[in-house]
């Protein structure tokens, strides 16, 4: 039996950066929305864990041990073998989570798929400060360093065109080189 779990872009819609802690992480208040589209991640029970890229994104995207969905699925245990496809289709590097929503789908659909609980949110954060916000998939504000998530009651629906140069940006050099995007703005 396959289930498969969405991994839907992510956009921050106000972004703000407040700080950087000793170890290195920045202290973030954010906005976050995510869209009707992104990727998918099929999952099904197997004798080892693989993971298959398919997609027109599929051959920029690593297989190594960083892979964020191969690092999500080393957080279960060592019984918890599972055959992984991944649908890319977000371009790589572009600000948007693909990653982050593809560790979070494969936490979420991992834990169904062998029932037992989601891995506790400093594991979450283990692969990433916007690992925890994919975990819910709709609009909420994220703060600290991805930990600390608030549900919103109300967001009216945005209707957004995203563009992307085909340049690959990396977050840690942006925030290291202070240039952000504080504000969406709105037509």
């Amino acid at each position: 039996m396959a289930i498969r779990f969405k991994a839907p872009a992510k956009i921050n819609l106000c972004l703000h950066v407040l700080g950087q802690r000793p170890n290195g992480f920045h202290i973030l208040d954010s906005l976050v929305a995510f869209l009707d589209c992104g990727e998918w991640i099929e999952l099904r029970k197997a004798s080892k864990t693989t993971l298959q890229i398919i997609g027109p994104q599929s051959e920029k995207l690593p297989l190594g041990a960083d892979n964020l969905v191969l690092r999500a699925a080393d957080i279960f245990p060592a019984g918890c073998t599972t055959e992984i496809l991944l649908h890319k289709t977000m371009p790589i590097s572009s600000g948007i989570g693909g990653g982050s929503s593809n560790a979070a789908a494969t936490l979420r659909g991992m834990s169904e798929l062998w029932n037992i609980p989601s891995p506790d949110i400093v594991a979450q954060l283990s692969l990433g400060s916007d690992v925890p916000v994919c975990m819910w998939s709709k609009p909420v504000v994220m703060q600290g360093t991805g930990e600390v998530i608030s549900e919103l009651s109300y967001i009216p629906p945005l209707f957004a065109c995203l563009v992307n140069p085909a340049r690959a940006v990396s977050t840690a050099i942006v925030f290291n080189q202070h240039v952000f995007v504080e504000t969406l703005q709105w037509v």
